[in-house]
C-alpha cells in the first residue's frame, strides 16, 4: 500500500515538477548545487577597482542627499583604499526599494536575513565560494600561515570603516583579545582550550594581526569566518565605554540599572547587540538597524559598506530590508505562497514545491529549485552512551545498526519526500568532496528487511508474545523513543519508523524544543535522535570532523555519543572515557585537523569516512535534496541554482549586496 501511494504521488507531481525544471533547463533527476552562470570572480580572488580601471565612484540617491547636506563625507572618502569589486550575477542593479523577508526569530533572521541582507556577520572576514570548496578574503585583504601552521597572520584592507565611519583596524582585534577573550567575567572558558586553542593575538600594525594557536591549525581559515563575530561584534571604539577597563564601573552599573540589568558584563553583552537602534552599535554589515517593532525590524543601507560593483557603484543596491516575524513554519509557508516576500528559502519544506509552483502566477513570483547540499537530510542516531546498560550494549552492536539501516527503503523515502530528486545515501561527505568515495555512501543501504530480521534474531531480540513487536534479550519490551525537532526532515522520520515497525522495532516520536533536546543530549537521556548532516563540504569537514564522524566538538542538538564528547572536550575531567576504537576516531580527527601535509590529511579523512561506512555511527537516509527558493518577479540577481545550508551561510555566498528590486516595488 505504501509503495503504491508513493508511485501515485510521484506520477501526480511529475508534470508539475517537470515544468519548473524545464523552465530552468534542468533535468527532473538533477538538482544543481552550482549555477553555471555565476561570475568567475565569485570563485577566485576578488578584483580591485584599480584593476578594472575604476577611478570614480557612485552612490545611492539617499546617500547623495546626505552628502549634499553635509551629513556624510563624499563616497570616495567612505570607501577603502582601492575598493574590492563584487561582480553582479546578471546585471548592474537599480538603487532603491525596501525588500521584505519573513523569519521566526527577528534577532537572527534564521537564514532569510542572511540570504537577503547578509545580516549574520559570519562572512565578514572571509566568504565561502559558491561551490563550498574554499574561503576567500572578504573584508580583510588576505592571510598567511607560519611554516608550522601555529600562527596565522591576517592582513586588513586599509580604509574599511564601521557604519559610523570609524576605521576597522587591528585595534578591534586587540580589544577583543585583551578585554573580552581574556576577561574571565565575559569569557569564563579561556581561549587556550577552544578548538583550536588560541594562545595569543598580537597587533603588528594598524592593518596586520597575528593569531598564535596551541597546535598546528592549517585549516582554521576555513572556519574563521564562522567565528568572525568574536571580533566584528565588538567595535573597540564603541564598546570600550561599557567596559570597566576604560571607564568607571559604577557609572556603567548606573546605566545598566536603568535598563533593568544589574551587572556590567550583562550590560556589555546587551549593548553589543546590533539589532536595536537605540543601542547605536556600529556594524560592518551591508545594512544598519533603523527601527524595531514587536513584529518587524527595519534596516537601511550602511553608508560605509566597502564594496562596489563593476561600474564603481557602492553596494548594496537596496535602500533597506524589513525582517517580519512569523509565528511558525506554517505561517512562513503561507507568506511565501502569497508572494509576500522578496525572497524566501531557508526552512521551506521540499514537500511544498508543487504548492509554490502552483501559486506563482497569483503570487507574482518564481520557484527556483536549489540543492540542500547536505550529506544527509535526516541521520538517525542511536545513543551509543545510553544510561541503560542493556540498550547501550544493543546500540553499540553493529548488527543492530545494520538491521535498522537495511530496514529503510531509501528509494521510497526519496520518492515520497523529494519526488525522486534526492540521493539515497549513508552518512558521509557530499559527492563533490575530494574525499568522497561511492562505497562510503552505499554502505549497508540495500533495502533488505529479511536480513534485518535475521540480524535481530541473532542478537536475541525476538517477538516472544506474538504481538509483532520484539522484546529485548532480557524479556522486556523494547519501548524506544525518537526525540526530535520538527523540521524539513520530519516526513523522513515518520516513514523510517514505519519501516522499523515492519521488522518488529517499535519507536515512538517525541517532538521537543531545541532547548530540551540539548538538555537531554548533554545528560545522555535519550534513545534515538535525528539531525541533518551538514559540515560535509571541503570547507568544513577537514576542520570539524567531530560533527558526525568522531566524538569531538559539539554544539548541535544531536549526538550519538554525548558522554564521550564531554570527556574529549573537557580533557578527561567530565563525561566518560571512550573505548579504544572510539579513541582512534578522536586521534584521526585531530590528525586531519592539524596536519600541514595535504596527503596526510587525505589519509586521516578517509580513515574517518571508512570507519563511518563500516560502523554507521549514524544511519543515513537520503541527501542532497531539492529545496524551494521563492523569488519575487521584481527581485533580481538571485542565482537560478545554488546550495542552501549552514556550510554556505544560508545564501550569503551569493552576494546579497547585489540583489535588487525593480524601480516600482511591490
Amino acid at each position: 500500500m505504501r509503495r503504491t501511494k508513493s508511485i501515485s504521488l510521484l506520477i501526480t507531481l511529475a508534470l508539475v515538477i517537470g515544468l519548473v525544471f524545464a523552465g530552468t533547463s534542468v533535468l527532473a533527476d538533477s538538482v544543481p548545487s552550482v549555477d553555471p552562470n555565476l561570475p568567475a570572480s565569485w570563485f577566485g580572488e576578488r578584483p580591485l577597482a584599480s584593476e578594472l580601471g575604476i577611478t570614480s565612484f557612485s552612490e545611492a540617491p539617499m546617500l547623495a542627499e546626505k552628502v549634499a547636506k553635509g551629513e556624510l563625507p563624499p563616497v570616495a572618502e567612505r570607501l577603502p583604499v582601492d575598493p574590492p569589486i563584487i561582480e553582479p550575477y546578471e546585471r548592474i542593479g537599480n538603487y532603491g526599494g525596501v525588500a521584505h523577508v519573513w523569519a521566526r526569530d527577528l534577532d537572527m533572521g534564521v537564514g532569510d536575513g542572511r540570504m537577503l541582507a547578509g545580516l549574520s556577520g559570519c562572512y565578514l572576514l572571509g566568504r565561502v565560494t559558491p561551490d563550498a570548496q574554499q574561503v576567500l578574503p572578504n573584508l580583510v585583504q588576505g592571510w598567511e600561515y607560519s611554516e608550522d601552521a601555529t600562527q596565522l597572520t591576517i592582513y586588513l584592507r586599509e580604509g574599511v570603516k564601521w557604519s559610523d565611519g570609524h576605521p576597522f583596524t587591528a585595534d578591534d582585534f586587540e580589544f577583543w583579545w585583551e578585554h573580552i577573550a581574556l576577561n574571565e567575567t565575559l569569557n569564563p572558558i579561556p581561549p587556550d582550550v577552544w578548538q583550536p586553542g588560541i594562545l595569543d593575538v598580537k597587533k603588528i600594525d594598524d592593518y596586520a594581526v597575528v593569531y598564535t594557536y596551541d597546535a598546528p591549525s592549517p585549516l582554521v581559515h576555513n572556519t574563521f569566518h564562522k567565528v568572525s563575530d568574536r571580533v566584528t561584534n565588538y567595535p573597540a571604539h564603541y564598546m570600550k565605554q561599557f567596559h570597566p577597563a576604560f571607564r568607571d564601573e559604577a557609572e556603567i552599573l548606573a546605566e545598566a540599572v536603568e535598563v533593568g540589568i544589574d551587572t556590567w558584563d550583562q550590560y556589555f553583552d546587551y549593548m553589543s547587540s546590533k539589532n536595536y537602534p537605540e543601542r547605536k552599535r556600529p556594524v560592518l554589515d551591508p545594512y544598519v538597524v533603523k527601527e524595531r517593532g514587536l513584529t518587524y525590524i527595519d534596516y537601511e543601507r550602511n553608508p560605509y559598506y566597502p564594496f562596489v560593483d563593476t561600474e564603481g557603484n557602492q553596494l548594496p543596491y537596496l535602500d533597506g530590508v524589513r525582517i517580519n516575524r512569523v509565528a511558525d513554519r506554517a505561517m512562513k509557508r503561507v507568506k511565501a505562497f502569497e508572494g509576500n516576500a522578496a525572497i524566501c528559502g531557508p526552512h521551506l519544506f521540499s514537500s511544498d514545491i508543487p504548492l509554490y509552483i502552483d501559486g506563482e502566477e497569483k503570487g507574482s513570483y518564481e520557484t527556483y529549485i536549489w540543492s540542500s547540499g547536505l550529506g544527509v537530510e535526516s541521520a538517525i542516531m542511536l545513543n551509543l552512551t545510553h544510561q541503560d546498560p542493556e540498550l547501550r550494549e544493543i546500540f553499540n552492536d553493529l548488527r543492530f545498526r545494520r538491521a535498522l539501516s537495511h530496514a529503510l527503503d531509501r528509494d521510497e523515502i526519496n520518492d515520497r519526500c523529494y519526488f525522486g530528486m534526492a540521493t539515497p545515501r549513508q552518512t558521509t561527505v557530499i559527492d563533490a568532496s575530494q574525499y568522497f568515495e561511492p562505497h562510503y555512501a552505499a554502505a549497508y543501504t540495500e533495502y533488505d528487511p529479511e536480513l534485518s530480521k535475521q540480524l535481530l534474531d541473532e542478537m536475541g531480540i525476538i517477538d516472544r508474545d506474538g504481538d509483532g513487536i520484539r522484546e529485548l534479550p532480557s524479556g522486556k519490551r523494547m519501548n524506544l523513543i525518537m526525540t526530535y525537532l520538527d523540521s524539513n526532515a520530519t516526513p523522513i522520520i515518520e516513514l523510517a519508523l514505519e519501516f522499523f515497525r515492519e521488522i518488529g522495532i517499535d519507536v515512538k516520536l517525541d517532538m521537543v524544543s531545541r532547548e530540551l533536546m540539548v538538555e537531554r543530549r548533554n545528560a545522555s537521556n535519550f534513545d534515538l535522535s535525528q539531525w541533518h548532516v551538514d559540515y560535509v563540504t571541503d570547507i568544513y569537514f577537514p576542520g570539524t570532523p567531530g560533527k558526525s564522524f568522531a566524538p569531538v566538538g559539539g554544539g548541535q542538538p544531536y549526538s550519538p555519543w554525548p558522554t564521550w564528547i564531554a570527556w574529549a572536550n573537557s580533557g578527561g575531567t567530565a563525561g566518560e572515557e571512550p573505548p579504544q576504537h572510539i579513541m582512534q576516531l578522536i586521534e584521526w580527527s585531530l590528525g586531519l585537523n592539524q596536519s600541514t601535509d595535504p596527503a596526510e590529511r587525505e589519509k586521516f579523512a578517509k580513515l574517518l569516512l571508512q570507519a563511518q561506512a563500516e560502523n554507521i555511527w549514524t544511519i543515513g537516509t537520503v541527501g542532497q535534496a531539492p529545496v524551494p527558493i521563492v523569488v519575487a518577479n521584481n527581485f533580481h540577481n538571485v542565482p537560478r541554482h545554488g546550495m542552501l545550508n549552514d556550510d554556505v551561510d544560508w545564501g550569503s555566498v551569493y552576494y546579497p549586496e547585489q540583489f535588487f528590486l525593480d524601480p516600482v516595488t511591490k
